[in-house]
């Protein structure tokens, strides 16, 4: 690998590192402790903010992003400083509160964290050793499995960061740390920042989809996929959203009594976030969203990784998988 680390970013990597390892320590001794299964000793997590991302394994990916490597003892997440820039920028574009802005920009980069510790620990980085997952190291196009494999595994990923997120909300409730620390009077404000969280970091994949969308070469690679088109190793940033909110929404009733307005949140995100979709684009996200088109698609996902996800990473999961 070719970078440069991040000054300008490291109290950001030492928030994510805390966080991410206080977790992967659990499982470790979950492992050992209960489900009496063997790791190295040796392994550990590692989280890199880069300045310079240059190529990973030789492939350029010199664009906004995070990569979740697999290596001989290594879980390595690398997050581009350019994500954080953007993400940072975003969020004070629209909240003048700096200790709300401090939450948004935790909650999204946790997010983008978890996103790829999901990756890890559920063995989707093992099904191609010391590469992250992603098609930009495949130069052929995948075949229609392939794809779905694909979006299975990040849908399923984000699913496992959108879980984590919810219980790191639900235990600073608990101790008052949101009411004693970061100064909100109730825990339903609290949580609408961590959703805007969210749904920022997910704006700015729509904001790079849409970038991809207008490349002139047609044959140009991208990580993600057009609304109508397959195409790509990545489900839209839309449809990724929209999924992920269920989840959280799903998880959080396991814990506090919060209504979430799915579809008027992801509606307000595409409003208000500067993800710039033409007319005829945004007519077909409110469609979807509101004909049940994206919750067809969930379940597509759902059905799919029970039938498929299983049988492939069984054997390579740290943790339970369904």
């Amino acid at each position: 690998m070719e970078f440069h680390k991040s000054a300008k970013y490291e109290h950001f990597r030492d928030m994510i590192y805390i966080t991410l390892n206080s977790y992967y320590k659990f499982i470790r001794e979950y492992l050992y402790n209960i489900a009496k299964r063997y790791e190295d000793a040796e392994r550990k997590l590692t989280i890199d903010v880069l300045e310079c991302i240059e190529s990973i394994n030789g492939i350029d990916i010199s664009i906004p992003n995070a990569f979740a490597v697999y290596e001989t003892n290594i879980d390595h997440i690398i997050i581009s400083n350019d994500l954080v820039e953007r993400i940072e920028n975003v969020t004070f574009n629209i909240i003048e509160d700096d200790n709300k802005a401090s939450v948004v920009i935790d909650t999204a980069l946790l997010f983008c964290a978890f996103h790829e510790l999901g990756h890890l620990l559920i063995g989707h980085c093992q099904l191609k050793k010391s590469q992250a997952l992603n098609a930009l190291y495949n130069p052929i196009i995948p075949t229609d499995e392939l794809y779905d494999m694909y979006h299975l595994l990040e849908i399923n990923a984000d699913s496992f960061a959108a879980q984590r997120i919810v219980e790191k909300i639900c235990a600073n409730i608990l101790d008052k740390h949101h009411i004693d620390i970061l100064g909100y009077d109730n825990h339903s404000n609290y949580i609408n920042d961590v959703v805007c969280g969210i749904n920022i970091f997910f704006s700015i994949i729509g904001y790079l989809e849409t970038d991809c969308f207008n490349r002139v070469d047609p044959n140009e690679y991208s990580k993600t996929v057009n609304i109508d088109n397959k195409f790509g190793s990545h489900p839209p940033s839309i449809v990724r959203n929209y999924t992920v909110l269920k989840a959280f929404a799903q998880h959080l009733k396991l814990f506090i009594n919060h209504d979430l307005d799915i579809k008027e949140s992801i509606t307000s995100r595409m409003k208000n976030f500067g993800v710039c979709y033409t007319s005829r684009e945004m007519k077909n996200v409110y469609k979807s969203v509101y004909d049940g088109t994206y919750d067809r698609v969930i379940n597509e996902f759902e059905a799919q990784f029970i039938l498929k996800g299983y049988l492939y990473l069984n054997k390579l999961s740290r943790i339970p998988i369904l």
